[in-house]
């Protein structure tokens, strides 16, 4: 997904702040995962 995002906006500047979310949702379990990482863009958030 990060990796999209790094080619879909690839003009954007290495300062630029992209947060991405994720929610796993559990059929098996009473609780969901979720996951989120934020980076600029110069950091390659691969």
């Amino acid at each position: 997904m990060a990796k999209k995002v790094l080619a879909e906006f690839e003009y954007l500047s290495g300062d630029s702040v992209v947060t991405i979310w994720q929610t796993n949702e559990e059929s098996i379990h009473q609780h969901d995962a979720y996951a989120e990482r934020t980076a600029t863009i110069a950091e390659r958030i691969d």
